[in-house]
């Protein structure tokens, strides 16, 4: 009698601990399946989009839809009724991120607006950047001083060219989602940031708090690269711009979470009208049986990768770290690079050759990745202390490379990001023979200027070239009295933007004996640009 108690006893108390594990709270996110019965209206967008990010859908021609509508409240309050903790809802993808326990889950999926749930599982993120910090400055020997031992990065870029037009970011909002901003507020090289109100929006998805300077300080080495202003020893690359300062990352555990708070935050800096975004951050493997494979940097698979994605289909320009898993086991790209309208940067040294950190491609589905690349190893950046320090990874070659997109954009404001993302891909080193170390190659600001000229806006000017189309020989140019018997540079581009011919020439009559030999190029659509000395005309001419 006493074992047949003893045995019930360790049956009941084995039961119950059974039931206390199963009802353990997790994460989940909760997909609905529709946003009906939503006070959330298209034609009523300024209830939950800034006047800029409006403006920013209507100067690229994008049409808003019932994604851009919030979640449905109510459907978010049935959650909280169930007994779940809500984090935060997500409107593009239909869904919500709670805590719950298993028995509530089995509840709130009964709910006919509920679609599914997907438990978060713990990961193991890799961050893009390494942790190695190098106190050393190296020998400064650019020609211009004011850039100090920045010069290298900024000089790779054409960026010093872009700063020498008058471009520095002036109007351009940028966003940055990273691990924290330690004492971002409080450091001279960030002066001109605050003293002018530059940095517009701080928020720490987290700690849910408005608060970013007082966590890890990644963020605010990756900041310094983009906005620092200290003559003679740290320039940012877009110095003027205004900033939105957003942590999504928590250093201290690694948690899926974190790809759901990226795209939390990509939301917010949406609604706000933020132009670009530039994240350094990468998740690859995770520790639990759920874990993402190679497969899964397909730019369509994981909650990071779509919220780029769906960033970018706003008409924001993103960018982010390609990771720092070349010499890993991993090896390849981390998520949301593999995003497919998203500038993954790689990283090369200040000689322009790969980083052998970088994370290399292709994506699982066969894309050319990392898509740019700029100078990621022992980079210039600043300290919380205040100092001036180097660092590796591609942390640091993606905002660098924004800095640059947002001085691009400053310049030609009618174009949208993708044809922004277009340009710097067409301007980069090794766009002809693009590979899986730096994709297409290091963009430049002048070439890049360049190709947008010559391939984005036609001047409406009389102006002839004869034989055209051509199948052998010579081609002849004439123009308007105007321009009749000017010294002009003629450059000559094939299909994909590339230079293939640079001349000066006189353009003249027809009678006379200006030309051009096509006899030496193969078959195909050619575009020529006349630089004259009040405007730069544009041409196209068939070989065939």
């Amino acid at each position: 009698m006493v074992n047949i108690s003893r045995n019930l006893f360790l049956l009941v108390l084995l039961l119950f601990f059974s039931g206390v594990l199963s009802a353990q709270n997790k994460k989940y996110v909760v997909y609905f399946t529709d946003k009906n019965n939503t006070p959330y209206t298209i034609s009523t967008p300024t209830a939950y989009l800034s006047s800029k990010a409006i403006s920013r859908r209507q100067k690229q021609n994008i049409v808003l839809t019932t994604s851009d509508l919030p979640v449905t409240p109510a459907y978010v309050d049935s959650l909280v009724m169930r007994g779940a903790k809500v984090y935060y809802s997500l409107k593009w993808m239909n869904a919500a991120v709670v805590l719950a326990d298993s028995l509530q889950m089995v509840s709130i999926n009964k709910f006919p607006f509920v679609k599914k749930y997907n438990a978060l599982a713990r990961i193991m993120t890799t961050k893009s950047y390494c942790t190695n910090n190098e106190v050393s400055q190296a020998k400064n020997n650019q020609a211009s001083i004011s850039y100090g031992n920045s010069y290298n990065q900024i000089h790779m870029l054409e960026v010093d060219e872009m700063h020498n037009d008058g471009f520095h970011g002036e109007g351009m909002l940028i966003a940055l989602f990273d691990a924290g901003f330690n004492n971002a507020n409080g450091v001279s090289y960030l002066d001109h940031l605050y003293t002018n109100n530059r940095v517009l929006a701080t928020y720490d998805f987290v700690d849910k708090e408005i608060n970013v300077y007082n966590d890890d300080a990644h963020g605010l080495e990756v900041l310094s690269t983009i906005a620092a202003y200290q003559p003679s020893a740290l320039v940012g690359t877009a110095y003027n711009a205004s900033f939105v300062l957003l942590r999504t990352e928590d250093v201290s555990s690694e948690t899926e979470i974190e790809e759901a708070n990226w795209a939390k935050a990509a939301e917010y800096a949406d609604s706000i009208g933020v132009d670009i975004i530039s994240s350094s951050l990468g998740y690859t493997k995770f520790d639990s049986s759920i874990e993402h494979t190679h497969q899964e940097m397909d730019g369509h698979t994981t909650i990071i990768a779509k919220a780029a994605d769906n960033a970018a289909s706003t008409g924001i320009l993103v960018l982010c770290s390609a990771g720092n898993e070349g010499n890993s086991s991993w090896h390849t790209i981390s998520t949301p690079a593999d995003g497919d309208s998203v500038l993954a940067i790689g990283a090369v040294d200040q000689y322009l050759n790969y980083a052998y950190f970088s994370s290399l491609g292709p994506s699982a589905d066969g894309r050319i990745k990392p898509d740019l690349a700029a100078m990621g190893e022992n980079v210039t950046l600043g300290t919380t202390s205040g100092g001036i320090s180097t660092n590796s990874g591609t942390s640091f070659s993606c905002p660098l490379t924004a800095g640059l997109a947002a001085g691009l954009w400053q310049v030609f404001p009618s174009l949208t990001n993708m044809q922004i993302l277009d340009a710097l891909r067409k301007s980069a080193s090794q766009y002809l023979h693009p590979d899986i170390y730096l994709g297409y190659g290091i963009p430049g600001y002048l070439k890049a200027k360049e190709y947008i000229n010559a391939f984005y806006f036609n001047l409406a000017v009389d102006f002839t070239i004869f034989p055209n189309p051509i199948k052998e020989g010579t081609i002849y140019f004439t123009s308007d009295v105007k321009y009749l018997n000017q010294s002009v540079m003629v450059r000559m581009y094939d299909i994909t933007g590339r230079q293939v011919a640079e001349d000066s020439i006189i353009v003249s009559n027809i009678n006379n004996a200006t030309s051009i030999n096509m006899t030496v190029f193969s078959e195909g659509i050619y575009l020529l640009r006349f630089y004259f000395s009040d405007t730069i005309l544009k041409k196209k001419i068939v070989k065939y």
